[in-house]
């Protein structure tokens, strides 16, 4: 029988291999065990990328099944379409999936038929190796330069189609794998529509056949793919304003995806929630016991950001600091988003500036352990108290911390354990509180007191990353001085040295999770220091702006923000002189040659 001579033919195989005989199809006994040793054959010559002769028995084997129909053609067929797919063969993978996918009854009764006799669950895993082939080689097919986007469009879609179908004929095999492997490749193929509302209206079918087939996909790929498929699903919905089917579907999404991964549905379920006028709070106090505090908390401030009520957004912020209350420190993003809020909806200042002080509490605490009666007197308002870890105290807390690595992860608030020492995350933080506690102080000194504190920070990236980055073998390093600030510049190896730091050891995208918030912030600090008259103290955050611009920041204003940064560098270069005066005052020989209009 064919299945008989398949394991036949895979012994002889391994057999031929063991003596280092070359296989040859000749002499076989069917039509099967030729092709089936010939596709052997194909996918020992792509392991060794010797295309020329992939496609010579590739195109044998075709001919034999064109000539000859045998019992296991749907594996052939199918088999030999993935073969040209890899081989880089896109015409001839459509040809051979198309004779593949003929195989299949067309119609409605007897695929029905089909499909209910167990003997064909074979072939339904082949025809979806088929289908999900078919809708690689289209898009290997696409091609700019020849097709316009109208054209390509139409090639994406028809591609998605054999995507779907790849999917449910997975399903109907009970093989999870070329599930997830042909969602994998749909949702690829959807990134292009996804990004309009005008073209996302011809996903929801497609996704909505995925997800059905995806109801046994349980590991971590299927997982994530689920989430994402119902995410992009649930924006179509908003798109369509579709909200209490919406409201259905982000229940069905909690039923098939762990609770670990409701974070995103949660972020679309409060504004389903909120257009149906169901009460936030109330379905919050519902689900209390469902999640850990963290996760809890994570949906708390879902519910803040959506939610279109005052004292809604307010429970709604406290409850999320309330639900870590044993675990502070994981709520440190969460307590510097809440003081912004705060201080936007016109509540007292001191509100603010209270939660922004416990952040400097728990940071400062790890800084300077042995002195925390020290720390607990900063809660109070003055910022006198504050400073009293200015720059010659955190000088001493970085060259130690720089010694032991931080085990804290790149994200504060995703579950990051207590630090044992400040590393560029936490000091990026710091300057970022000390920045808005300098914007809403009403008090002059204290204004001015809390700018040079978030200038002391800035100096504290500058110095931990001088001493974890190697040195610039030119000579460029790291300033220690103002005077040294003024005719600072960010040289490739240092920018290559930085970029490729560990996490939390330098400015790069590892290290800030979200790095607009320190362009905002470091530009607030920059510009405040120009207008109070401390020009000098703002380069090394100048500095940062350039990292930034340079290598962290992705966005389409890219060379807008770095021909900003430039123009200011411009303006440090020309106060340099002017800067090195301050620092030094120049001798009675000095001024002589000055006022002699040669400068």
């Amino acid at each position: 029988t064919p299945a008989q001579q398949k394991s036949v033919l895979a012994t002889l195989r391994r057999l031929q291999k063991w003596k280092g005989q070359p296989q040859n199809a000749n002499g076989l006994p069917s039509a099967h065990a030729r092709v089936y040793t010939l596709l052997n054959v194909c996918a020992e010559s792509l392991a060794k990328d010797d295309k020329e002769a992939t496609k010579k028995d590739l195109d044998e084997a075709c001919n034999i099944l064109k000539a000859e129909d045998t019992e296991y053609s749907a594996e052939l067929w199918a088999r030999s379409a993935l073969c040209y797919v890899e081989a880089g063969m896109p015409s001839e993978a459509v040809d051979c999936a198309e004779r593949c996918e003929a195989v299949i009854p067309s119609g409605s009764t007897a695929r029905k038929e089909f499909s209910e006799n167990p003997n064909n669950w074979i072939n339904w895993r082949w025809f979806s190796v088929s289908e999900s082939a078919h809708g690689q080689a289209l898009i290997a097919l696409l091609d700019p330069m020849r097709q316009d986007k109208t054209d390509q469009d139409k090639i994406k879609q028809n591609a998605m189609s054999h995507f779907t179908l790849a999917a449910q004929y997975g399903a109907n095999a009970r093989y999870p794998p070329l599930v997830e492997a042909a969602a994998r490749h749909f949702w690829n193929a959807s990134l292009d529509f996804q990004k309009n509302a005008v073209t996302r209206k011809i996903l929801p079918k497609p996704m909505r056949k995925i997800l059905d087939a995806m109801q046994n996909c349980a590991g971590p790929i299927g997982t994530k793919i689920k989430v994402r498929l119902y995410g992009a699903l649930l924006t179509c919905y908003r798109d369509a304003q579709k909200w209490k089917p919406g409201l259905i579907l982000t229940d069905e999404a909690f039923k098939n995806v762990p609770s670990t991964h409701h974070k995103s549905l949660w972020d679309e379920r409060v504004i389903f929630m909120t257009k149906m006028g169901v009460n936030l709070l109330g379905a919050m106090l519902k689900v209390k016991e469902m999640y850990s505090a963290r996760m809890l908390a994570r949906v708390w401030v879902s519910v803040a950001r959506v939610s279109t009520v005052r004292m809604d957004q307010f429970h709604a912020y406290t409850s999320a600091i309330d639900a870590l209350v044993k675990t502070p420190w994981e709520a440190v993003d969460y307590r510097i988003e809440y003081a912004e809020w705060l201080f936007c909806n016109d509540f007292p200042v001191a509100d603010a500036e209270d939660q922004l002080l416990a952040v400097c509490d728990l940071l400062l605490e790890v800084e300077n352990p042995e002195n925390l009666e020290e720390v607990a007197i900063q809660t109070s308002r003055s910022a006198s108290s504050i400073g009293s870890t200015r720059l010659g105290g955190t000088t001493k807390s970085v060259t130690t911390a720089v010694s032991t690595a931080s085990t804290a992860p790149s994200a504060v608030s995703k579950g990051a354990p207590r630090p044992t020492k400040l590393d560029v995350r936490h000091y990026e933080i710091l300057v970022r509180v000390y920045t808005m506690l300098a914007s809403v102080s009403s008090n002059r000194e204290q204004q001015v007191e809390y700018l040079m504190l978030a200038v002391d920070r800035v100096l504290n990236i500058w110095q931990y990353i001088s001493q974890v980055v190697q040195a610039d073998p030119d000579g460029n390093n790291i300033p220690q001085h103002v005077a040294g600030w003024a005719t600072f510049s960010i040289s490739d190896d240092l920018s290559n040295a930085m970029t490729s730091a560990e996490t939390g050891a330098a400015l790069n995208r590892d290290t800030l999770e979200r790095p607009e918030l320190l362009w905002v912030y470091a530009e607030k600090l920059s510009t405040t220091l120009n207008k109070r008259g401390y020009a000098a103290m703002s380069l090394p955050v100048l500095a940062i702006l350039e990292v930034l611009a340079r290598d962290v920041l992705v966005c389409r204003q890219r060379t807008l923000l770095q021909a900003w940064v430039h123009l200011h560098l411009y303006a440090k270069h020309c106060r340099s002189i002017e800067l090195q005066l301050q620092i030094r005052p120049p001798e009675a020989s000095e001024w002589t040659w000055m006022k002699t209009g040669r400068t």
